[in-house]
């Protein structure tokens, strides 16, 4: 008497197993957790190894005010100083392929995103800002140039200020990609 197969049910487990190891692949090669500190914790979806610091800045703002700002940074590469970049030569951002959050408490959202523009954008660039249940959400860019692609997102609750960088060598759809991960949780 021979054995009878089920090719049905030999399908779905081949569509089970395959799902399986790629939702393991996934979950290896992106790490969805929770950062910052618990009045201004945020989920991303960053891509391997993620550096964290602590770092107190000196901020000068309107009327000539000095503020002590301690702010707390994550990226997928090693930190150059608050923002996590690199600064090339002449005051010129050199990026690299680097995705980065920061969170600071009682600093200026229109700072951080003067700031961005200046440091890291061309003239020109597209800019939105839009308003939702108390939350305030500027993004900048994606500009993209010599293949290089950039986009920022500041997003504040008024206490706290996130600002969400992505710099990549490669096509849009990766920064855009990072900055819609990015999800404010307290």
């Amino acid at each position: 008497m021979r054995t009878v197969r089920h090719p049905v049910a030999t399908f779905v487990v081949g569509v089970l197993v395959v799902t399986g190891i790629g939702v393991g692949v996934l979950a290896t090669t992106t790490s969805q957790r929770v950062y910052g500190p618990s009045w201004g914790s945020f989920t991303a979806a960053f891509t391997g190894h993620v550096y964290q610091t602590q770092e107190r800045s000196k901020v000068r703002v309107s009327g000539g005010l000095t503020l002590t700002v301690t702010s707390f940074s994550y990226s997928n590469q090693p930190h150059f100083g608050w923002y996590a970049y690199a600064p090339g030569s002449g005051g010129v951002f050199a990026a690299y392929d680097q995705y980065s959050g920061s969170v600071a408490e009682g600093m200026s959202m229109r700072l951080v995103v003067e700031g961005d523009r200046k440091d890291f954008f061309r003239p020109g660039v597209t800019e939105g800002e839009q308003v939702t249940s108390g939350v305030s959400v500027a993004t900048i860019g994606p500009q993209c140039a010599d293949g290089e692609c950039n986009a920022a997102k500041v997003v504040s609750s008024g206490r706290v200020v996130w600002n969400v960088e992505a710099f990549w060598d490669g096509p849009v759809s990766t920064v855009k990609g990072f900055l819609a991960s990015f999800e404010p949780l307290g």
